[in-house]
């Protein structure tokens, strides 16, 4: 009996990990907190983040009757919590306890798509809130009754597969806004990629994985189900699914029976029919297809050779010189670009607070290609897009503190400078002569491409703003390079400093990234 027992609690604690997050970090003691509230939510942020607060706490009011629209659950009071001083992005709805975090950051990767990012965070994570809300009723109220939140998890877990969850965020997110990863086709570029190479796993490799190349994760796969069901079957299809799935939340097929019950079609061909329906929307050139799955970033071509940024299933990220290793580096190229001029390799590192885990660090390290040497440059700061200045001992980043600015570094890690422009966020820069090519976002994540005096700390666009989802900004001569969305593709552009006037540089089927110009000729990653 004590068996049993035991065995029960272990299979309700691991089913519970998707949807409970339980943990004992802690933020510095000197932190000082405060919190507003009305009847629907409750915003618990750092005092110093008061007017991101009360804007956090009016999106998720706007938003709240639209993403429940399709669902109509029956919400209770939720309360958000802001992290100010994590590096990575991020955030998450979980129970044990009942509660939403949110590490706040701007746009400084291309992954979340061109929204703002609260606004992505207060569709994404508020589809969540509904969710949890909505599941809680029938037989799975009993999980809550016996075991608290936890039991509610461990059910919720049982009874939908993750991908439920968060293909009907990202659905949310795309069909709410004029934006949304659903939008961008950086999002499904993997996917398409193995589609194309008639290599896509079936469903059960989907769920439990392979170890033989990368996959597309469940947000991905996960969309286009929870889409493609919406537009066939209707806008209260999961409505009707979940409720029914609720009623034998201690059934592992339950999702899977629902879905049967309210469509008349067995998942699996539901899964199959979308898979080449997808086949016949992407269909195009053939790929050349690897033996096995390596990943590419930063293509660095000068005088010395060409340097990148490589790894695959067997090894972690590495820096290369015409196919020869030169060093294994912690780098999360996903996250920020790198440097390299003048034998020294720039990047930035993320590294944890001694002692507290919602603080983290991304300072600055210098890989001196010549002698082999590497140094820490900045210590305890939050630094991404290092940009090396042509001629001087200069890094420019971008730096979040509690708001975005443009810092500049010595090689030493002494600060020089800092930018910050007036109602805009800086979330890439490079050095163009003695001033700076950036990318800014307004208030409402628009992005542009234009020139920022240093001195003056102005911004002057080259561009109008838009919803473009443009990142990894490229200099040569009179000419920035940049990746773009370009009907349902991404692909290398290019602009005239001087004139604004616009060039397509590259014509790949998938994506084109991370591209780099070196007498004369264009190199990049493509997919």
């Amino acid at each position: 009996m004590n068996k049993i027992i035991f065995l029960s609690l272990l299979t309700i604690l691991t089913f519970a990990q998707s949807n409970a997050q339980v943990d004992t970090m802690q933020d510095r003691p000197d932190l000082k907190w405060s919190e507003i509230e009305d009847e629907k939510f409750k915003v618990v942020f750092p005092d110093t983040q008061h007017e991101q607060a009360q804007y956090i706490l009016n999106l998720l009011n706007f938003y709240q009757k639209p993403v429940n629209e399709s669902y109509g659950a029956d919400l209770r009071k939720w309360t958000v919590i802001m992290r100010s001083e994590r590096s990575k992005p991020n955030g998450f709805v979980t129970l044990t306890p009942r509660r939403s975090e949110w590490f706040s950051h701007a746009g400084i990767t291309p992954i979340i798509s061109s929204l703002e990012w609260s606004q992505s965070l207060a569709i994404h994570e508020y589809r969540h809130m509904v969710q949890y809300d909505y599941f809680k009723r029938d037989n799975l109220h009993y999980g809550y009754y016996l075991f608290g939140e936890l039991g509610q998890a461990a059910l919720m877990a049982i009874s939908a597969p993750q991908w439920y969850f968060e293909g009907d965020a990202v659905w949310a997110e795309t069909a709410l806004s004029n934006a949304g990863r659903g939008r961008s086709p950086r999002f499904s570029a993997r996917m398409k990629a193995l589609m194309l190479n008639n290599e896509l796993p079936t469903y059960d490799e989907l769920l439990g994985g392979v170890y033989t190349t990368k996959l597309p994760n469940h947000y991905v796969y996960g969309y286009f189900l929870i889409t493609r069901a919406y537009n066939i079957y209707g806008k209260d299809v999961w409505k009707e699914i979940i409720a029914k799935a609720a009623k034998s939340p201690i059934n592992p097929y339950t999702f899977y029976n629902a879905f049967r019950y309210v469509t008349g079609k067995p998942f699996i061909d539901f899964y199959q029919e979308t898979v080449e329906q997808l086949n016949k929307e992407w269909k195009g050139a053939k790929l050349s297809s690897n033996k096995n799955y390596t990943e590419y970033e930063h293509p660095i071509k000068n005088q010395d050779g060409l340097f990148y940024l490589k790894k695959d299933l067997d090894s972690f990220w590495g820096l290369y010189k015409n196919g020869k290793k030169l060093k294994d580096l912690n780098v999360t190229p996903a996250l920020s670009k790198v440097d390299l001029k003048r034998q020294k390799f720039i990047y930035p590192q993320f590294l944890p607070h001694y002692r507290y885990g919602y603080k983290d660090y991304s300072d600055l390290f210098m890989f001196d290609v010549e002698s082999g040497s590497e140094k820490r440059i900045t210590t305890n700061r939050r630094l991404f897009h290092p940009s090396i200045h042509p001629k001087k001992d200069e890094i420019m980043a971008v730096e979040f503190k509690e708001d975005f600015v443009l810092s500049i570094f010595n090689f030493h890690g002494k600060k020089l400078k800092e930018v910050k422009l007036k109602d805009k966020i800086i979330s890439e820069a490079i050095w163009y002569k003695d001033q700076a090519i950036a990318i800014v976002l307004d208030k409402q994540g628009m992005k542009s491409i234009g020139r920022v005096d240093l001195e003056k700390q102005s911004f002057t666009p080259m561009q109008s703003a838009n919803r473009n989802n443009i990142y990894n900004l490229s200099i040569n001569g009179d000419r920035v390079f940049f990746e773009a969305d370009d009907q349902g593709v991404v692909n290398i552009a290019s602009m005239d400093v001087n004139t604004s006037k616009l060039y397509s540089c590259s014509n790949e089927v998938i994506s084109a990234l991370n591209p780099s110009v070196h007498n004369s000729k264009l190199y990049y990653v493509k997919e």
